[in-house]
């Protein structure tokens, strides 16, 4: 890309050589004409409004002048280094890490009045200082935690913030080394994850900062059993989830068919809606009368099957909550994704780990034409969900239902977790596991 260098500034009421052309010299000029043709210069430097002010306050118009000249110099300095920014020969930078209030930029941020994201956007200094800047921050311990909680805020902002950086530090490369090097990100996330995770009051106040917290660490909370979301009123006759999740993993149930049941004097509608290789199953169920009247909307109730049920049996329960279709880990991405309002995420009332049980709303619409394996194109209908770094692989038409153009995945098992920007930490989190065999490209080898 040619970029033709910036010699001149226009306004529509000024332009030097049409001046020139009129004989009218910048010494001939009456101190109005002068500040018209000054503060319209400086308004193309975004400097209009500052210098408005002093010429109101009576400056003297020779200072109008030098801070023409000062503005200029510093406006080609900022063009050579965008343009060195936009470099395709990215090279790894070389960075001292040094206290925050000893680096370049320190002064700009401290007297800009703005937030990290927001002067990182607006700034034009080299990736160098950037990059210096950026170290210096992480490394401080007070700096750092306000600056995690300020990119992680959102976490629909997190791709677009991360691709900010990348552009301001110089490229990929540069990017990984300050997200995972000593005194870089990963220190001051750590930090801040384990600070979360110490203050949280309940599940939902870690589950709505990532989907993928390590069963043992919310075993470490002190709580005998691991429970989030709102028991529906529907079920509070329910005296022993672990007993009724028992009762329906064992109930005589043909595909296709709806059976009426009785428990504990309650009549419900039950029917199997898939008996797949997943070591789970929904069931579609509804309260009603013994005249088969509705009186209650309908529910997806998903347990771990009779196979994979395993009670009291501490280690292998463990072992089953990881499986990548497990109902722990289909509860804990739904949650995440419902937390934070995800327009593709099925709707989560309740999770119960002692009974291996997950009440779900029975989502309206039908099953899309999808292709089979084209994880691109369903990531594509998925925007909201990617947005919050979930990546869904398991692209069957059967996990998902279609309406008014809106896709909603019911079944969020094999899917891929993914932002620079909440990595993981070690005995607090892990990778979510995706048995399917199918995902998108992983680029990382091409960071390092």
């Amino acid at each position: 890309m040619k970029i033709q260098s910036i010699t001149s500034f226009y306004h529509p009421e000024f332009r030097a050589s049409e001046v020139k052309e009129k004989e009218t010299s910048k010494e001939k000029l009456s101190l109005k004409d002068k500040t018209v043709l000054i503060t319209s210069s400086l308004a193309v430097l975004g400097l209009g409004a500052a210098v408005s002010v002093n010429i109101l306050k009576g400056k003297k118009i020779n200072k109008l002048e030098k801070a023409l000249d000062s503005a200029k110099t510093e406006a080609s300095e900022n063009i050579k280094n965008i343009v060195k920014n936009l470099s395709t020969d990215e090279k790894l930078l070389p960075y001292e890490i040094k206290n925050v209030e000893d680096t370049a930029l320190f002064e700009k941020f401290a007297n800009s009045g703005k937030n990290f994201v927001d002067f990182l956007r607006t700034t034009l200094d080299d990736a160098g200082k950037v990059k210096e800047f950026l170290f210096a921050v992480t490394s401080d311990d007070a700096m750092s935690q306000k600056f995690v909680q300020e990119v992680t805020a959102n976490p629909r902002d997190s791709l677009h913030i991360t691709r900010m950086l990348k552009d301001k530090i110089g490229g990929i490369k540069n990017l990984t080394e300050w997200l995972q090097e000593d005194g870089g990100y990963y220190t001051a996330y750590k930090t801040y994850a384990k600070n979360l995770f110490k203050e949280a009051k309940s599940f939902d106040d870690l589950l709505k900062v990532s989907p993928n917290w390590h069963l043992f660490a919310l075993q470490r909370r002190g709580e005998n059993n691991i429970r989030f979301g709102n028991l529906p009123e529907d079920f509070k006759f329910v005296d022993d989830l672990k007993n009724f999740a028992n009762w329906l993993a064992y109930l005589p149930l043909e595909r296709g068919k709806t059976s009426k049941f009785e428990y504990s004097g309650h009549y419900m509608l039950i029917e199997p809606l898939s008996f797949g290789e997943s070591s789970k199953i929904p069931l579609k169920l509804q309260m009603v009368n013994w005249d088969n009247i509705p009186i209650s909307k309908p529910y997806v109730i998903k347990v771990q099957s009779r196979y994979f049920r395993h009670g009291d049996n501490y280690n292998a329960k463990i072992a089953e909550a990881y499986r990548s279709d497990s109902v722990f880990l289909d509860a804990q991405i739904d949650r995440y994704l419902n937390l934070n309002d995800c327009k593709n995420a099925n709707k989560l009332y309740y999770y119960d780990y002692d009974a291996e049980m997950a009440i779900y709303g029975l989502e309206d619409g039908a099953a899309p034409d999808l292709m089979h394996g084209s994880i691109r194109a369903v990531n594509r209908k998925l925007q909201d969900m990617n947005d919050l770094g979930i990546y869904y692989n398991d692209a069957t038409p059967s996990n998902f239902i279609e309406k008014d153009g809106k896709l909603t995945v019911i079944d969020i098992g094999e899917s891929t977790f993914i932002d620079p920007l909440r990595p993981g930490i070690p005995h607090f989190h892990f990778e979510l596991p995706n048995w399917s065999g199918r995902a998108l490209p992983d680029l990382r080898r091409l960071q390092l």
